[in-house]
């Protein structure tokens, strides 16, 4: 029986985490694998196939299992199922089978009891070496010919003229062989009489047929009528004697469904030996034939023009996908009509989810022309149809898996943005960043609890109905947000500064040489958040409060990507000009002093390379421009802000985008409103990937890309905003710093990212968090993926 597929993943890392922490001796980690049901489902699993493979030895293996139970069996009693599994493989290992019964009730009745649906599957899967299947023999294909001796018959006999032999003939069928290349049936017979045989004849659909005597049998041979149809074949033999006694004998056989198909194959001139392989392996194809012979004989096209070895071959992949003939019937006139003869295997499974979007979903089907694009470029790059889930681990036992919700809309929505932007299709660099932003906006707009709809709904009062018919995937409102991001970054190539290359493959993964880091880095780049500030708005130099001239939920994110180039032109005119200048960097080294102000002096000190109280700013009010001793002043100490300014340029961008914001912040309603309302939009403008995180306790509002700690020092913020930074400057700051700073998975930095200096300030954890919170979800979902631990 397989895994459900989630299960079959968690079960797969659950293995290779215990060997981690074995190889560590850290059993006391096993406790942070202890995230969720599904988890200690897997880990379970996990120790079973592990002793099973002699990977893991009985006394590692009882250990493991008591630390589960002892710790969490008081409120998770659903874990004693490891030691009935345990107890199931020792009498089911056994030639005695006289314990079946008890024991599987036993589990029926503790299965329903403690475990949750998808823990019976995880039981299921422990015992599948003791369940017995039952499978059935299909039939072969015997070359040209069947022959069958199963025949039933109906005997009446008749004499008309009273003789000295009154006995009419006896017939015996010898055998029937079954043509299916011609549609035709060769019926051989005995027929014994004491007088001899006078005539025989067979009589099929209103003819009759003389039986001919070969050696000691009588044969006839006779087409089929209808031999592309399954049928019952009745046929009817008679005999006379030279007394005229008359025997009759009413015979029927099968010219079954593979009979049938067998000649259709022959006539159609397909390979016979594919077809029927197709045909014995694939029942779906037995109903189509069935009841469509046309969608056959376009199936059997494609499978004749496609590789000829069966697990390769595009018609079988493509069967194997097909729940419905009607299914079936969308997905092969698509390979038809693009003329689609083989395919990757990450095209195969992407096609199927586009048929799934247009068949359960009621999405329009676009034109073939398009459709060709989308397989020939998923053909040449699978990286434009990726569905796989992109998982996050750390050293700590905690990881996150990013999947899709909806694939096969998911996939309808990257059709429709070729069909919107076919250039795409002939540009492979383009095809990983298309996949991430249909998936990640497509999250954000239908999948995201406290996305936009949510906004729209609590701040903008709109009600369900009005929300279905915006929230849709061929939505006007929605796309306009797409086309209108992508517009902003991809005709801004050569023309705008842009932090990541991610239009350029190899440039790219120089930057960012992971795959994990890449893909991350792309969520960081599509995300939008569910609110922004109008900069369009006459305003005091103060605003009144958090909400004053926010817009919320989809007007926001319209808003927020026809801003994103007037931030642009807002932050381009600070870094060229004196004033402004002065400005971004009174607000960006005005933020690390006021954190060392309030509890971080050492945290100030490593950022800064020298201690809180050094380093003193002009008053706000009244601003000198033309004095920069201030900032010449930061430059003859040492410190991480220093290292980076000399060593990678793209660092005054952060500096710009967070200091002109921080030091404008009155005009976003204060500090915290600026990162909300002013922060995301101004790195956006540059491109500078920001991962979001929307949760119900900010009331829907997105929140500020952020790295964690914990304790967190009276007068801080639990997060501090995060960028990315490419491989290249990473290994420079370990060479200098060592392990004393740390990173995201995608290579995110911050203010605490300075492990050193906040270890000395109390901090015992800097962690990062994947908020995934899907709108079925009862409650915050936020993972924790650490990257120190104290």
């Amino acid at each position: 029986m397989d895994l459900d597929p989630r299960l079959e993943l968690e079960k797969e890392l659950a293995k290779e985490e215990i060997a981690q922490i074995l190889e560590k001796d850290r059993l006391d980690l096993l406790s942070n694998l202890f995230d969720d049901n599904l988890k200690l489902y897997s880990l379970a699993l996990a120790v079973e196939e592990l002793k099973k493979d002699n990977r893991l030895d009985k006394k590692q293996a009882k250990e493991i299992q008591s630390r589960i139970l002892d710790s969490l069996v008081k409120e998770n009693d659903f874990l004693h199922y490891t030691i009935i599994a345990e107890e199931a493989y020792r009498e089911f290992d056994g030639n005695d089978n006289t314990n079946k019964t008890s024991i599987l009730t036993k589990l029926k009745n503790v299965t329903k009891k403690y475990l949750k649906p998808i823990s019976k599957i995880a039981l299921v899967s422990l015992l599948i070496a003791s369940t017995v299947y039952a499978s059935g023999c299909l039939a072969n294909d015997h070359g040209n010919t069947t022959t069958s001796s199963t025949i039933s018959n109906n005997t009446t006999t008749t004499s008309t003229i009273e003789q000295k032999d009154t006995t009419p003939p006896n017939i015996i069928i010898d055998n029937i062989t079954k043509y299916q290349n011609n549609g035709s049936v060769l019926v051989k017979a005995r027929i014994k009489d004491f007088s001899g045989v006078n005539e025989a004849y067979l009589i099929y659909d209103s003819n009759t047929i003389t039986l001919n005597k070969t050696n000691s049998y009588y044969q006839a041979g006779f087409s089929i009528a209808n031999p592309e149809d399954a049928s019952k074949i009745e046929f009817t033999i008679i005999a006379n004697d030279p007394f005229n006694n008359t025997a009759k004998k009413n015979f029927e056989i099968d010219w079954n469904l593979r009979d049938a198909y067998s000649y259709f194959v022959n006539k159609n001139n397909f390979n016979k030996s594919l077809a029927l392989q197709l045909f014995d392996n694939r029942p779906i194809l037995q109903n189509i034939y069935a009841s469509d012979k046309n969608l056959t004989k376009e199936i059997l096209f494609i499978a004749n023009n496609s590789n000829k070895d069966l697990q390769e071959n595009i018609a079988f992949l493509a069967l194997g996908y097909a729940d419905s003939e009607q299914e079936a019937k969308l997905y092969f006139d698509i390979l038809y009509n693009t003329q689609t003869y083989q395919a990757n295997k990450e095209l195969i499974k992407a096609l199927d989810y586009y048929v799934d979007a247009i068949l359960k979903q009621n999405l329009p089907e676009h034109d073939y022309s398009i459709l060709k694009l989308f397989i020939n470029a998923s053909n040449k790059n699978p990286e434009l149809v990726d569905s796989e889930p992109i998982i996050v681990k750390d050293n700590y036992g905690h990881r996150v898996i990013i999947d899709s919700y909806n694939k096969p809309r998911d996939t309808w929505m990257i059709v429709e943005f070729i069909k919107r932007n076919p250039y795409v299709a002939s540009d492979d660099n383009l095809y990983l960043p298309v996949n991430m932003l249909i998936k990640e906006m497509a999250w954000n707009f239908f999948d995201n609890k406290f996305g936009p709809r949510y906004a729209d709904k609590h701040h903008n009062n709109l009600s369900d109905e009005e929300l279905d018919k915006i929230y849709q995937p061929d939505s006007k409102d929605i796309w306009y947000i797409i086309q209108k991001l992508w517009d902003y970054y991809y005709n801004g190539i050569g023309k705008r500064y842009q932090y990541v290359k991610w239009w350029d493959k190899q440039e790219f993964a120089k930057q960012y040489p992971t795959e994990l880091e890449r893909k991350l880095i792309l969520i960081g780049l599509w995300d939008l958040p569910n609110q922004v500030a109008d900069l369009n708005h006459t305003h005091t130099d103060i605003r009144g409060g958090w909400d004053y001239d926010v817009v919320w939920g989809l007007k926001a994110q319209k808003l927020f990507v026809d801003q994103l180039e007037q931030m642009y032109d807002i932050l381009e005119q600070a870094r060229t000009t004196s004033k402004g200048k002065w400005e971004y960097n009174w607000g960006w080294y005005a933020w690390i002093l006021d954190r060392g102000y309030n509890g971080l002096p050492n945290m100030h000190e490593q950022f800064l390379g020298t201690e809180f109280g050094n380093i003193k700013l002009p008053p706000k009010i009244n601003p000198d421009y033309t004095n920069w001793t201030w900032y010449e002043n930061i430059f003859k100490y040492d410190g991480v802000d220093q290292f980076l300014t000399k060593n990678f340029a793209d660092y005054e961008r952060v500096k710009v985008a967070y200091g002109y914001v921080g030091y404008h912040a009155a005009d976003y309603g204060g500090e915290m409103p600026s990162y909300y309302y002013g922060l995301t939009l101004a790195f956006k403008a540059y491109g500078i990937p920001t991962r979001i995180n929307d949760t119900l306790i900010n009331n829907g509002r997105s929140s500020y890309p952020a790295i964690y700690i914990y304790p967190v020092p009276y007068g801080q913020p639990n997060g501090e905003f995060m960028f990315p930074l490419p491989k290249e400057i990473r290994d420079l700051l370990k060479q200098k710093y060592g392990n004393g700073i740390v990173f995201t998975p995608e290579g995110g930095f911050g203010m605490y990212s300075l492990k050193d200096g906040l270890e000395k300030d109390g901090v015992e954890r800097i962690s990062s968090i994947f908020y995934r919170i899907w709108k079925n979800s009862n409650g915050i979902e936020g993972k924790l993926i650490v990257m120190w631990e104290k």
